[in-house]
């Protein structure tokens, strides 16, 4: 989420030879007056974070941190993704509590937020594993305290249909970061290592647009896994998906 000046976005990076500059563009996908309504209903939504965000300009200025939080609560997960190495953290929790281990409690949640709150940070993501398989995710989430930050949590969708988004937004999550890795259901499916992901990622992403839940698609991509030749040409980093999903934008998050 931008800050309220918009106009350090209104030109491109210095030296990116591949950001175009158009006057009315932010990114490739957004328009300025598409960040400002962003902003604005921010500020009517949640206006504790709007202000901590205004605040980041004359934060980074003085060198303070405006770090996003990546919250990995819990590794547990339904899908054995080929770039995935969780499974060498995830034990059962009989052997987590054998073993001495400490597991955040909700207690230290809380702590964890009001830190972050008082440090000025406006971002926490809820990643994993899955955090949609978690049973305490309303307690967690409660814990976090969504009024205090731009609420976000990770999902490979299998667990995301309409009602489920329509209760997400309710108690506070504001956008669904969800793994998309293939643009046919066969490619998807197979780095995901999961029969029917495609699908459930597919509902999930009209689930979240219906139930007004902002959206970002994220993949992995390798350079195995690069098949249009624009990509491999240009170092683009981002593309759209096909025509009757074209208002979601994937975005690249992680290159292996």
């Amino acid at each position: 989420m931008a800050n309220s000046h918009s106009k350090i976005f209104q030109t491109p990076l210095e030296g990116n030879k591949f950001d175009p500059a158009p006057e009315d563009m932010i990114m490739q996908t957004t328009t300025i007056k598409d960040e400002k309504d962003r902003q604005n209903w921010l500020k009517n939504y949640k206006p504790a974070v709007y202000e901590k965000m205004k605040a980041y300009p004359e934060k980074i200025a003085n060198g303070e941190s405006i770090a996003i939080i990546q919250f990995q609560y819990d590794y547990l997960c339904n899908m054995d993704c080929e770039h995935c190495c969780i499974d060498k953290f995830y034990v059962p929790r009989a052997w987590e509590e054998a073993s001495g281990r400490r597991k955040f409690t909700m207690d230290d949640v809380r702590r964890l937020s009001k830190e972050a709150d008082e440090m000025g940070l406006a971002n926490f993501v809820i990643t994993g594993g899955e955090p949609l398989l978690l049973r305490e995710y309303d307690e967690l989430v409660e814990a976090i305290d969504p009024s205090k930050f731009y609420l976000v949590t990770d999902s490979n969708g299998w667990f995301l249909d309409y009602k489920r988004a329509v209760h997400l937004k309710k108690i506070g999550v504001d956008k669904v970061q969800l793994s998309l890795d293939g643009i046919t259901a066969e490619a998807h499916d197979t780095f995901r290592r999961k029969p029917g992901a495609y699908d459930r990622a597919m509902r999930a992403i009209d689930a979240c647009k219906e139930a007004g839940l902002h959206l970002i698609l994220s993949t992995v991509i390798w350079k195995d896994r690069i098949y249009i030749e624009s990509i491999q040409t240009s170092g683009s980093n981002s593309w759209t998906l096909p025509r009757r999903r074209k208002s979601a934008h994937m975005l690249c998050t992680r290159s292996l």
